[in-house]
């Protein structure tokens, strides 16, 4: 059995927080002894990456697994994947999560550019979950390649990271991260004749002006000069004063909540300060200077995930006994469910006379749950047969910036004055 996405060494100087540490050495330094827990987003992309890894490992399509759980937290010895059948524990959104159609749609996506390549390559050498090690750059820079495909007809080396988040689309192009698996995929392969490397990111959920998949060629000697500038800067983050750069890049900084620069940085962009007892002035929307809106619009990503950096880290924390003055732990609200669903089924039935009829609500099942049953090869076929049955409908309206790939669109004018 492979070892669990979600459970794998993570480098000091990993290729993930790459963008991260290039741009600012100084959040190694300020992050050294902070935990890091996976959040929910990450572990239910780690849990779509094991359905991506299960698929393409024995040729099956994702929506084959359309209601399993996926547990990126399983108990030592055990599989991630649960049955429908043979649940041991249900769907928490937190460690364990059900393949939806969404997650089977996203991850087929990637599937489908996988196997394209392959189909397209001569005599393909393919490699799954593959361990890259680029320690030769610096002892702490190592990870693992979704998908690595040698072609070897065409010399070239296709390097596919797959992403499953819809908060921050990347591009293929100058992606650190990236150019790092390249790196560590070409020499892990230094016995090819690799000519070029090319660098994919499939991304379905996340909008992006290029397409839901991108690529890019790297020449090898690109590859080299781009180890150089790693080397330098891997080494510029262990120095005692290395400098502190606050941006983007501050979005998953394990130091984001204590960082002065980081601070200094969202107060600034929110044209806010506090003042000598803490309290921050805010004004109401409308007593803000159009300018000053536009910028807080611009900047309520970072203003807001800093603010949530925050909490979660006093709320750590008080978990640990140390509450901030001036608050306290509460429990959460409690709610009502069954000891033992199966007992209390049998119990309601005996006492209560209840059918099964009155017990459960039934509905009818999504068309990713039913399409298995049209004919049709492949995902796509059976999609294609299903189309006079369904549409696709947007739940209404985002407010994004004008540099959003998405198509703008126009407000119902009766919608909206009630008319």
């Amino acid at each position: 059995m492979t070892e669990v996405h979600s459970s794998r060494a993570h480098a000091r100087l990993a290729p993930s927080s790459a963008h991260r540490w290039l741009a600012c050495p100084g959040s190694i330094r300020v992050s050294a002894g902070i935990p890091n827990p996976s959040t929910s987003f990450a572990n239910e992309g780690s849990a779509a990456h094991e359905l991506a890894a299960r698929c393409l490992n024995e040729g099956l399509d994702a929506d084959e697994f359309i209601g399993w759980l996926i547990n990126v937290r399983p108990d030592e010895g055990k599989t991630p994947f649960d049955a429908p059948a043979s649940f041991n524990e249900p769907a928490n959104g937190e460690t364990t999560f059900e393949v939806d159609e969404d997650m089977a749609e996203a991850v087929q996506t990637h599937l489908d550019h996988v196997r394209g390549i392959i189909a397209e390559s001569g005599d393909p050498l393919v490699s799954v979950e593959e361990r890259l090690d680029m320690t030769d750059l610096h002892p702490d820079i190592f990870g693992t390649g979704d998908v690595t495909i040698f072609d070897q007809r065409a010399n070239v080396l296709h390097v596919i990271d797959y992403k499953h988040g819809k908060g921050v689309s990347v591009s293929a192009d100058q992606n650190p991260q990236l150019m790092l698996y390249g790196a560590g995929a070409a020499r892990r392969h230094h016995n090819l004749p690799v000519e070029v490397v090319r660098l994919h990111i499939v991304q379905p959920r996340a909008p992006h002006a290029d397409g839901r998949i991108r690529s890019c060629d790297v020449d090898l000697l690109d590859l080299l000069e781009f180890e150089d500038t790693i080397r330098e800067k891997a080494l510029a983050t262990e120095a005692p004063d290395a400098p502190l750069s606050a941006g983007e890049h501050c979005r998953f900084c394990p130091a984001s909540a204590i960082c002065p620069e980081h601070r200094r940085h969202v107060l600034a962009l929110a044209g806010l300060e506090f003042g000598d007892e803490g309290v921050c002035e805010m004004p109401l929307p409308e007593e803000m200077d159009p300018v000053l809106r536009r910028q807080v619009l611009c900047a309520a990503d970072q203003i807001g995930n800093w603010v949530k950096a925050v909490q979660q880290y006093e709320h750590d924390r008080a978990m640990a006994g140390d509450v901030a003055e001036g608050f306290k732990l509460v429990a959460k609200r409690a709610i009502r469910r069954w000891k033992d669903g199966d007992d209390a089924v049998d119990t309601l039935r005996i006492e209560l006379g209840l059918d099964d009829d009155e017990l459960y609500e039934r509905k009818l099942l999504s068309p990713s749950k039913l399409e298995r049953h049209f004919p049709g090869k492949n995902s796509k076929e059976r999609q294609k047969a299903m189309e006079p049955l369904v549409v696709k409908e947007s739940s209404g309206l985002n407010l994004v910036p004008i540099d959003d790939p998405r198509p703008a669109a126009k407000v119902d004018a009766a919608q909206e004055f009630g008319e």
